[in-house]
């Protein structure tokens, strides 16, 4: 974990953290904050995998009626492309 991390967490709890970083709207800073404190596991189980299953039935779903989706900002950020 970074040391600015670390000082940061002994004075602000990490969700205040992540929610003033999203209030900034610095989606990088959100998302390297994500990899220090949680697992890959977690990671991969709740972001990455997460994501291609919604996608999957997103597509399906839009396909025959209205969709309205929200998305979390830590599924936002990253390269990995998703969908057909």
């Amino acid at each position: 974990m970074g040391n600015w991390l670390e000082e940061r967490l002994e004075i602000e709890n990490r969700y205040t953290i992540r929610k003033n970083v999203y209030r900034n709207r610095n989606i990088s800073l959100l998302d390297s904050i994500g990899k220090a404190i949680q697992t890959e596991y977690f990671r991969k189980n709740m972001l990455s995998d997460s994501n291609e299953t919604m996608v999957i039935v997103m597509d399906s779903v839009m396909k025959t009626q209205k969709l309205f989706a929200e998305v979390g900002a830590a599924h936002l950020p990253g390269k990995k492309k998703i969908g057909p």
